[in-house]
């Protein structure tokens, strides 16, 4: 059974930047420069220096219209005279420049030459702010590395075009991260106009179903003591801190991506099911348990494990390559079908729908203003399973914030969310999420969330706007 789905949208206005934005977020870490790539440049004009303040490029109109064949015919793993094994051990920058670090580079590395496991010959990896942010990709000979470029280009054709599987981008602006910098201009958008306008997320999800990982920083959205996002979003993942910690936090699924089985590994790949099977992994090792609110955060930093010379054991790295290595079939991949329902009254007062919705169909965002709330009627058998496999459990619960579920099915394969409107502080914790998996038995699914943004009468997302 075909997972993937190619989207054909006309009108994507969300790609790497936007007018306004500031630049890059940090200080550049210091790295090789990539390996010159096989694959044709895209021809993009080049980014100034890293020292360099300077907009980002401004969004346009684009028309995708994508081949399926660019997933059926994904490149089987192949030997390399050159790069007899996908990793080398770095010893002079972390992250796991340490003991773990080189055992698992080794262990990988012998996986391979015995068969089990696929190397890096069928990934490539980008750097989309010309190279300011990037791993240090001298010590993955076997990785495709495809020239820097400043944006995902129009129609996408600088990520799906090349068949980018992983990518970093260390944009920020005005103390934001990149991502919901456009989130609140959207929902500013929408409550200014009182019109739709294009989901920010929409984006990410053709990422996501099209073998692209995407890692950027946080900057100052996110920090132990603060959550800012907007949404938490189930497409990429964010790096606390800023320009460089993207590429710390991908070094780990590189590795991850080398130890998955080959056959598997290229099923993966031609299904369109890379971008779930590496959360899926990440979020399960991250917190030891894939139902904790630890392993569903907007923002990640690496354990102390990762830490130079760390001589203790590292459960997350030993889980996560463990894990990738060990896969028998693909995990599963829970779907959405939301339908919104108009809410109940709640204390006598009268109770508006949520005016602000967007439906990715593994992500539900949503935001509340005073007086509204969001009840929705969410259907999880469009979930997906590897073929001869079932959905055994259907399983939802709130991360954070307040909401109320109620299971429509004995088998909990429908329930009724409410969301009703709550602040609990005027400077963060905006948000209640809600997390959405399911099992086949044996793996869990890459995680699908319910978010809704909270707006009180004196938040800047609104300040100035007269309510409609």
């Amino acid at each position: 059974m075909r997972f993937a789905r190619i989207l054909i949208l006309g009108l994507i206005t969300f790609l790497a930047g936007g007018p306004g934005m500031s630049g890059y977020a940090g200080v550049a870490p210091q790295t090789p420069a990539p390996a010159p790539s096989t694959l044709e440049p895209p021809g993009d004009t080049p980014a100034p220096p890293p020292d360099t303040e300077t907009a980002m490029p401004a969004r346009e109109p684009e028309t995708l219209d994508l081949s399926v064949a660019r997933l059926t015919e994904w490149p089987a793993p192949e030997k390399r005279a050159e790069a007899p094994v996908p990793l080398q051990y770095d010893k002079w920058a972390g992250p796991y420049m340490n003991a773990a670090g080189e055992r698992w580079v080794n262990q990988i590395n012998q996986w391979y030459t015995e068969g089990t496991a696929a190397g890096l010959t069928q990934d490539t990896f980008r750097s989309f702010d010309n190279d300011h942010s990037s791993i240090r990709t001298v010590f993955f000979p076997q990785l495709n590395v495809a020239e820097p470029v400043t944006s995902f280009g129009t129609s996408c054709k600088n990520v799906l075009g090349q068949r980018v599987t992983m990518g970093v981008q260390s944009y920020g602006t005005q103390g934001m991260c990149v991502a919901d910098f456009h989130c609140v201009n959207t929902i500013r958008s929408f409550y200014e106009s009182g019109k739709p306008a294009p989901g920010p997320q929409a984006l990410f999800r053709i990422f996501y179903e099209n073998n692209f990982v995407y890692v950027a920083p946080a900057v100052g959205t996110f920090a132990p003591d603060k959550d800012a996002f907007s949404f938490l979003s189930p497409f990429y993942l964010h790096s606390v801190g800023a320009s460089g910690t993207d590429a710390t936090l991908l070094k780990p699924l590189v590795f991850a991506s080398a130890a998955l089985p080959p056959d598997l590994k290229t099923r993966i790949l031609r299904n369109g099911l890379f971008a779930p099977v590496m959360m899926y992994l990440f979020k399960n090792a991250i917190a030891g348990d894939i139902k904790s609110p630890d392993a569903h955060l907007p923002a990640y930093t690496l354990p102390e494990e990762a830490e130079n010379a760390h001589p203790g054991p590292s459960p997350f790295l030993d889980t996560l390559i463990s894990s990738a290595h060990g896969l028998k079939h693909v995990p599963p991949v829970c779907r959405m079908k939301a339908t919104p329902v108009a809410p109940s009254s709640a204390e006598g007062k009268e109770v508006q729908l949520a005016g602000y919705m967007e439906d990715n169909t593994y992500a539900f965002s949503s935001a509340l203003r005073p007086g509204e709330a969001l009840e929705l009627e969410v259907d999880l058998r469009p979930s997906w399973t590897d073929e001869g496999k079932h959905v055994t459990e259907y399983y939802a619960a709130v991360l954070r914030g307040k909401a109320d579920i109620q299971s429509l099915e004995s088998n909990g394969s429908r329930v009724k969310v409410t969301v009703p409107w709550e602040v609990r502080d005027r400077d963060r914790d905006f948000r209640t999420d809600i997390l959405l998996l399911v099992s086949d038995g044996t793996y869990y699914s890459a995680p699908a969330y319910i978010s809704v943004r909270h707006i009180h009468k004196l938040d800047p997302i609104i300040r100035g706007i007269r309510i409609k």
